[in-house]
Protein backbone atom coordinates (compact mmCIF):
# COMPACT_ATOMS: atom_id res chain seq x y z
CA UNK A 1 0.00 0.00 0.00
CA UNK A 2 2.91 2.35 0.74
CA UNK A 3 4.06 2.04 -2.87
CA UNK A 4 0.59 2.78 -4.22
CA UNK A 5 -0.17 5.74 -1.92
CA UNK A 6 1.94 8.73 -0.98
CA UNK A 7 0.38 9.59 2.39
CA UNK A 8 1.86 13.13 2.77
CA UNK A 9 0.77 14.04 -0.78
CA UNK A 10 -2.70 12.59 -0.18
CA UNK A 11 -3.25 14.51 3.07
CA UNK A 12 -1.97 17.81 1.62
CA UNK A 13 -4.06 17.36 -1.54
CA UNK A 14 -7.26 16.67 0.43
CA UNK A 15 -6.74 19.83 2.49
CA UNK A 16 -5.92 21.93 -0.57
CA UNK A 17 -8.93 20.56 -2.47
CA UNK A 18 -11.23 21.43 0.43
CA UNK A 19 -9.76 24.93 0.53
CA UNK A 20 -10.20 25.35 -3.22
CA UNK A 21 -13.85 24.26 -3.02
CA UNK A 22 -14.48 26.72 -0.16
CA UNK A 23 -12.90 29.62 -2.07
CA UNK A 24 -14.94 28.81 -5.18
CA UNK A 25 -18.13 28.73 -3.07
CA UNK A 26 -17.20 32.14 -1.70
CA UNK A 27 -17.09 33.38 -5.31
CA UNK A 28 -20.72 32.27 -5.79
CA UNK A 29 -19.76 29.69 -8.42
CA UNK A 30 -22.35 27.02 -9.17
CA UNK A 31 -22.06 23.58 -7.57
CA UNK A 32 -21.36 21.59 -10.78
CA UNK A 33 -18.24 23.59 -11.78
CA UNK A 34 -17.02 23.40 -8.18
CA UNK A 35 -17.31 19.60 -8.13
CA UNK A 36 -15.65 19.19 -11.54
CA UNK A 37 -12.82 21.60 -10.67
CA UNK A 38 -12.28 19.94 -7.29
CA UNK A 39 -12.01 16.47 -8.83
CA UNK A 40 -9.65 17.71 -11.54
CA UNK A 41 -7.47 19.55 -9.03
CA UNK A 42 -7.37 16.57 -6.66
CA UNK A 43 -6.16 14.16 -9.34
CA UNK A 44 -3.59 16.49 -10.89
CA UNK A 45 -2.27 17.86 -7.62
CA UNK A 46 -1.88 14.41 -6.09
CA UNK A 47 0.15 13.11 -9.03
CA UNK A 48 2.32 16.22 -9.39
CA UNK A 49 2.87 16.72 -5.66
CA UNK A 50 3.78 13.03 -5.24
CA UNK A 51 6.47 13.35 -7.93
CA UNK A 52 7.80 16.56 -6.39
CA UNK A 53 8.00 15.10 -2.86
CA UNK A 54 9.52 11.83 -4.11
CA UNK A 55 12.13 13.65 -6.23
CA UNK A 56 13.16 16.10 -3.50
CA UNK A 57 13.32 13.31 -0.89
CA UNK A 58 15.62 11.24 -3.17
CA UNK A 59 17.95 14.20 -3.70
CA UNK A 60 18.04 15.08 0.00
CA UNK A 61 18.81 11.45 0.88
CA UNK A 62 21.98 11.65 -1.23
CA UNK A 63 22.99 15.08 0.08
CA UNK A 64 22.60 13.87 3.69
CA UNK A 65 25.01 10.95 3.32
CA UNK A 66 27.99 11.19 5.72
CA UNK A 67 30.99 12.84 4.06
CA UNK A 68 29.20 13.17 0.71
CA UNK A 69 30.96 14.87 -2.23
CA UNK A 70 29.14 15.06 -5.57
CA UNK A 71 30.42 16.13 -9.00
CA UNK A 72 27.30 18.00 -10.14
CA UNK A 73 25.19 20.95 -9.06
CA UNK A 74 22.05 19.18 -10.29
CA UNK A 75 21.37 17.59 -6.88
CA UNK A 76 20.59 21.12 -5.62
CA UNK A 77 19.04 22.58 -8.77
CA UNK A 78 16.49 19.85 -9.53
CA UNK A 79 14.54 20.35 -6.25
CA UNK A 80 14.44 24.12 -6.85
CA UNK A 81 13.14 23.70 -10.42
CA UNK A 82 10.46 21.26 -9.24
CA UNK A 83 9.23 23.69 -6.57
CA UNK A 84 9.09 26.60 -9.04
CA UNK A 85 7.14 24.52 -11.58
CA UNK A 86 4.76 23.33 -8.87
CA UNK A 87 4.14 26.94 -7.87
CA UNK A 88 3.26 27.68 -11.51
CA UNK A 89 0.77 24.79 -11.50
CA UNK A 90 -0.93 26.18 -8.40
CA UNK A 91 -1.21 29.60 -10.05
CA UNK A 92 -2.90 28.03 -13.09
CA UNK A 93 -5.42 26.24 -10.85
CA UNK A 94 -6.05 29.50 -8.97
CA UNK A 95 -6.88 31.28 -12.23
CA UNK A 96 -9.29 28.47 -13.13
CA UNK A 97 -10.98 29.10 -9.78
CA UNK A 98 -11.46 32.75 -10.87
CA UNK A 99 -8.83 34.20 -8.58
CA UNK A 100 -6.59 36.91 -9.92
CA UNK A 101 -2.98 35.94 -10.49
CA UNK A 102 -0.71 38.49 -12.21
CA UNK A 103 0.02 37.13 -15.69
CA UNK A 104 3.69 38.13 -15.55
CA UNK A 105 4.10 36.22 -12.27
CA UNK A 106 2.54 33.10 -13.80
CA UNK A 107 4.70 33.29 -16.92
CA UNK A 108 7.84 33.98 -14.87
CA UNK A 109 7.15 30.96 -12.67
CA UNK A 110 6.60 28.56 -15.57
CA UNK A 111 9.47 29.87 -17.69
CA UNK A 112 11.80 30.06 -14.69
CA UNK A 113 11.03 26.46 -13.72
CA UNK A 114 11.61 25.25 -17.28
CA UNK A 115 14.94 27.11 -17.56
CA UNK A 116 16.12 25.75 -14.19
CA UNK A 117 15.12 22.21 -15.21
CA UNK A 118 17.05 22.52 -18.50
CA UNK A 119 20.17 23.79 -16.73
CA UNK A 120 19.86 20.95 -14.22
CA UNK A 121 19.64 18.46 -17.11
CA UNK A 122 23.03 19.67 -18.35
CA UNK A 123 24.54 18.67 -15.01
CA UNK A 124 24.64 14.97 -15.89
CA UNK A 125 22.54 12.04 -17.05
CA UNK A 126 20.72 10.02 -14.41
CA UNK A 127 22.17 6.50 -14.25
CA UNK A 128 19.71 3.75 -15.08
CA UNK A 129 19.25 0.79 -12.75
CA UNK A 130 18.02 -2.63 -13.79
CA UNK A 131 17.43 -5.40 -11.27
CA UNK A 132 17.35 -8.95 -12.67
CA UNK A 133 16.93 -12.24 -10.77
CA UNK A 134 20.70 -12.83 -10.56
CA UNK A 135 22.13 -9.47 -11.50
CA UNK A 136 21.88 -5.76 -10.66
CA UNK A 137 23.10 -3.50 -13.49
CA UNK A 138 23.76 0.24 -13.11
CA UNK A 139 24.57 2.15 -16.30
CA UNK A 140 26.04 5.68 -16.29
CA UNK A 141 25.60 7.06 -19.80
CA UNK A 142 26.52 10.37 -21.41
CA UNK A 143 22.93 11.06 -22.42
CA UNK A 144 19.53 9.88 -21.35
CA UNK A 145 18.87 7.33 -18.70
CA UNK A 146 15.53 6.78 -17.04
CA UNK A 147 15.18 10.41 -15.93
CA UNK A 148 17.11 12.07 -18.79
CA UNK A 149 20.03 14.45 -18.57
CA UNK A 150 23.24 15.26 -20.45
CA UNK A 151 26.86 15.09 -19.29
CA UNK A 152 27.79 18.63 -20.33
CA UNK A 153 28.40 20.60 -17.12
CA UNK A 154 28.79 17.73 -14.70
CA UNK A 155 28.25 14.07 -14.01
CA UNK A 156 25.87 12.32 -11.60
CA UNK A 157 28.57 10.58 -9.57
CA UNK A 158 30.15 11.18 -6.22
CA UNK A 159 31.48 9.62 -3.06
CA UNK A 160 30.56 9.37 0.57
CA UNK A 161 32.08 7.90 3.69
CA UNK A 162 31.35 4.24 2.88
CA UNK A 163 31.21 4.10 -0.92
CA UNK A 164 30.38 5.72 -4.25
CA UNK A 165 27.31 7.61 -5.45
CA UNK A 166 25.77 6.85 -8.85
CA UNK A 167 22.75 9.09 -9.43
CA UNK A 168 20.24 8.11 -6.75
CA UNK A 169 22.05 4.81 -5.99
CA UNK A 170 24.85 4.18 -3.52
CA UNK A 171 27.33 1.30 -3.64
CA UNK A 172 29.62 0.49 -0.71
CA UNK A 173 33.33 0.07 -1.35
CA UNK A 174 33.32 -3.47 0.05
CA UNK A 175 30.90 -4.51 -2.72
CA UNK A 176 33.35 -3.56 -5.50
CA UNK A 177 35.55 -6.45 -6.60
CA UNK A 178 37.03 -5.78 -10.06
CA UNK A 179 37.33 -3.08 -12.71
CA UNK A 180 38.28 -3.34 -16.39
CA UNK A 181 37.88 -1.47 -19.65
CA UNK A 182 35.50 -2.49 -22.41
CA UNK A 183 35.84 -0.40 -25.57
CA UNK A 184 34.75 3.15 -24.58
CA UNK A 185 33.59 2.33 -21.05
CA UNK A 186 34.80 1.04 -17.73
CA UNK A 187 33.07 -1.89 -16.08
CA UNK A 188 33.10 -2.37 -12.33
CA UNK A 189 31.97 -5.74 -11.06
CA UNK A 190 31.02 -6.75 -7.56
CA UNK A 191 28.30 -8.32 -5.48
CA UNK A 192 25.56 -7.36 -3.05
CA UNK A 193 22.53 -9.63 -2.74
CA UNK A 194 23.42 -10.84 -6.25
CA UNK A 195 25.96 -10.03 -8.94
CA UNK A 196 26.62 -6.30 -9.40
CA UNK A 197 27.71 -4.71 -12.70
CA UNK A 198 28.40 -0.99 -13.10
CA UNK A 199 28.88 0.19 -16.70
CA UNK A 200 30.23 3.74 -17.00
CA UNK A 201 30.19 5.34 -20.46
CA UNK A 202 30.15 8.98 -19.34
CA UNK A 203 33.69 10.32 -19.75
CA UNK A 204 33.61 12.70 -16.77
CA UNK A 205 32.26 9.92 -14.58
CA UNK A 206 34.98 7.52 -15.82
CA UNK A 207 37.77 9.96 -14.97
CA UNK A 208 36.29 10.69 -11.56
CA UNK A 209 35.80 7.04 -10.56
CA UNK A 210 39.27 5.98 -11.77
CA UNK A 211 40.89 8.78 -9.72
CA UNK A 212 38.71 7.97 -6.71
CA UNK A 213 39.45 4.23 -6.70
CA UNK A 214 43.15 4.74 -7.43
CA UNK A 215 43.41 7.14 -4.49
CA UNK A 216 41.57 4.73 -2.20
CA UNK A 217 43.75 1.78 -3.25
CA UNK A 218 46.92 3.87 -3.01
CA UNK A 219 48.01 3.15 -6.59
CA UNK A 220 48.60 5.23 -9.71
CA UNK A 221 45.46 5.52 -11.81
CA UNK A 222 47.30 4.16 -14.89
CA UNK A 223 47.91 0.88 -13.08
CA UNK A 224 44.18 0.18 -13.04
CA UNK A 225 43.91 0.41 -16.82
CA UNK A 226 47.26 -1.37 -17.39
CA UNK A 227 46.11 -4.37 -15.38
CA UNK A 228 42.86 -4.41 -17.32
CA UNK A 229 44.76 -4.29 -20.63
CA UNK A 230 47.01 -7.14 -19.54
CA UNK A 231 44.01 -9.26 -18.63
CA UNK A 232 42.43 -8.61 -22.02
CA UNK A 233 45.68 -9.46 -23.85
CA UNK A 234 46.12 -12.68 -21.87
CA UNK A 235 42.56 -13.68 -22.65
CA UNK A 236 43.09 -13.03 -26.37
CA UNK A 237 46.28 -15.13 -26.42
CA UNK A 238 44.53 -17.97 -24.61
CA UNK A 239 41.63 -17.89 -27.06
CA UNK A 240 44.03 -17.79 -30.04
CA UNK A 241 46.04 -20.77 -28.77
CA UNK A 242 42.88 -22.79 -28.27
CA UNK A 243 41.72 -22.00 -31.79
CA UNK A 244 45.04 -23.09 -33.29
CA UNK A 245 45.12 -26.39 -31.43
CA UNK A 246 43.55 -29.38 -33.17
CA UNK A 247 41.26 -31.42 -31.05
CA UNK A 248 42.55 -34.98 -30.58
CA UNK A 249 40.39 -38.03 -30.96
CA UNK A 250 38.91 -38.96 -27.58
CA UNK A 251 40.26 -42.09 -25.89
CA UNK A 252 37.73 -44.69 -24.77
CA UNK A 253 39.03 -45.20 -21.27
CA UNK A 254 36.95 -48.29 -20.43
CA UNK A 255 37.86 -50.02 -23.68
CA UNK A 256 41.53 -49.17 -23.22
CA UNK A 257 41.55 -50.63 -19.71
CA UNK A 258 39.96 -53.91 -20.98
CA UNK A 259 42.46 -54.20 -23.79
CA UNK A 260 45.36 -53.64 -21.38
CA UNK A 261 44.01 -56.35 -19.06
CA UNK A 262 43.64 -58.84 -21.93
CA UNK A 263 47.17 -58.10 -23.12
CA UNK A 264 48.53 -58.70 -19.62
CA UNK A 265 46.78 -62.09 -19.45
CA UNK A 266 48.18 -63.11 -22.86
CA UNK A 267 51.68 -62.18 -21.77
CA UNK A 268 51.27 -64.22 -18.59
CA UNK A 269 50.10 -67.31 -20.56
CA UNK A 270 53.11 -67.05 -22.88
CA UNK A 271 55.45 -66.91 -19.93
CA UNK A 272 53.98 -70.05 -18.43
CA UNK A 273 54.21 -71.91 -21.80
CA UNK A 274 57.95 -71.26 -22.05
CA UNK A 275 58.52 -72.76 -18.65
Amino acid sequence: MKKLLNIPSLVITVLMTAGLAYLMTDKNIELAPIIISSILFFLLNYVILSLVIKGIAAMLRILRLPGVKVKTYAYHLYPLSMLVLYAGFLMIMARLARYFVPPYLLVASIMGGVVLAIIAQLGGAFPSRKVLPRKTAIRVDKVGGKHGGFEVLGSFVGEYQDGIVLGLDTVEYNQLEDMHRSKDSIVIEGSDDNKLEIIVLAEKAQAYLIDLLADRLGVHKDSLTIQAAERREAKKKAEKSLKGRKRTKPIKLIKAQEEAKQQALRNADRGQGKE
